[in-house]
């Protein structure tokens, strides 16, 4: 239908039409979209000022006690290994499961699954996340300890809620928790 054939009543329900659809699709398309850049730009700005503040305030240290440096560079060196990098939760995670491969491995344990979540979801402390692990892995007694002994001391605080129960075969399958 042309614009020239429609009689004025057409003609006006169209531009009403379009006087309330178009101000309707402008705030869609473009008031919300700028208003979340906005907030992005602003929380990054906060994040960034946070780090700054945090920069500024370890130099001073520094400049102050320059033995604090040596105490705290000692205190990372021992922690470096049970730290794993990663620029999200997800990250993290796939490094911390392949650490959890290689520990079943070395202690003789068939590692079934290995699941990780973050602690509290969004929440970290100076920048260090919690991520618990659970784990489902078969392997003897022996085994199992020995996972235990090297997960725990080289790379996780605690093991809790684990399960034992008996198979019908020597070894134990063990379902546990680690955090």
């Amino acid at each position: 239908m042309k614009w020239s054939t429609m009689n004025s009543r057409d003609r006006r329900a169209v531009m009403l039409g379009g006087g309330i659809l178009l101000p309707a699709l402008l705030f869609i398309w473009g008031v919300r979209p700028y208003q979340a850049a906005l907030s992005d730009a602003r929380d990054q700005l906060a994040t960034e000022r946070s780090a700054l503040a945090r920069e500024r305030a370890a130099i001073l240290t520094a400049r102050r006690n320059p033995q604090m440096q040596h105490v705290a560079d000692s205190a990372m060196r021992v922690m470096r290994p049970r730290l794993f990098e990663g620029k999200d939760d997800v990250m993290a995670s796939a490094e911390l499961a392949s650490y959890l491969g290689d520990v079943a491995q070395r202690a003789r344990v068939w590692l079934q699954d290995a699941s990780t979540r973050p602690a509290t979801p969004g929440a970290q402390n100076g920048g260090v996340r919690t991520l618990h692990v659970e784990i489902r892995a078969e392997s003897d007694l022996n085994g199992t300890l020995k996972f235990l002994q090297f997960a725990v001391n080289d790379a996780i605080s605690t093991a809790s809620k684990g399960e034992q129960r008996a198979g019908d075969v020597a070894p134990t399958a063990v379902t546990g928790a680690l955090r």
